[in-house]
């Protein structure tokens, strides 16, 4: 009882942001569940959220190993056909792209796709991360795919509420401004920051999404004054986010340093 407690803890303090509170937290529910035995789903489902933790903490090399003993353990313990093994497909699949493996992502994130449509069916909301990482393998691949994936995302995701679709319109904007369409790139992207959550400690997300937004208005030839405050927005909250808005951050000061005020 109190591992499971601690385990929809850890959860509920990763939706909030609060990265480092829900991994010591899970990392209790882990070693609680292992008493009772280390073939038993608890222990499962504890390693494919440790998995989530740790790749938003910018730590995918860590978060692979949490995903792989996740996916061996629900596997013994359920079989093949769970929808814990999506979440743990599309993990594997964000740790790829994380790592720069974009063919072992589309791999991972095919698989995740077609085991949830199996299991699930073809419009279930759990099958919306797993058509966004395919949708964005796609895009880094080069595939026409991409934005069928994406807006097939989409669709599933406007049935739910505002908080499901902002992943699907940050991947949907930035795919269609890397296709030199900022100008309809900048709805969706103005769209995705107006429903992202801001809960604290969510700064990461809220700093994607402004960096998304000022690079698409710089080059749609929007508000380049806003563009500016934007990104300079999206800079700070990204220091603030610590390690994992690194490379965003360093995106986000060289963007600026390019474009003078």
């Amino acid at each position: 009882m109190v591992a499971r407690s601690l385990l929809n803890l850890g959860g509920a303090l990763q939706e909030q942001g609060l990265l480092d509170e829900a991994h010591s937290t899970l990392l209790r529910a882990l070693a609680l569940s292992e008493k009772q035995g280390p073939s038993n789903i608890k222990v499962g489902v504890t390693q494919i959220n440790l998995g989530e933790v740790m790749l938003r903490l910018g730590r995918p090399s860590e978060a692979k190993l949490h995903f792989e003993r996740g996916i061996a353990i629900t596997r013994e313990v359920l079989g093949p056909d769970s929808a814990f093994l999506v979440i743990a497909e599309v993990g594997l699949g964000d740790v790829s792209h994380a790592l720069g493996d974009h063919d072992e992502a589309l791999r991972h994130h095919v698989a995740a796709v077609a085991l949830g449509e199996t299991i699930l069916g073809p419009e279930h909301p759990e099958l919306i991360p797993a058509l966004v990482g395919l949708g964005r393998s796609q895009r880094v691949l080069g595939s026409p795919a991409a934005e069928a994936t994406l807006r097939r995302a989409l669709a599933i995701a406007d049935t739910l509420g505002s908080e499901a679709v902002s992943p699907v319109l940050l991947e949907l904007g930035e795919l269609l401004h890397a296709r030199g369409q900022a100008a309809r790139a900048v709805p969706l992207l103005e769209r995705a920051l107006a429903v992202t959550p801001r809960a604290a400690g969510d700064t990461l997300d809220l700093g994607v999404r402004r960096l998304a937004l000022a690079q698409a208005l710089w080059d749609a030839r929007g508000d380049r004054r806003r563009a500016r405050m934007l990104a300079e927005q999206a800079r700070e909250g990204l220091i603030a986010a610590g390690a994992p808005g690194r490379a965003a951050q360093a995106a986000a000061t060289q963007w600026l340093a390019s474009r003078p005020q």
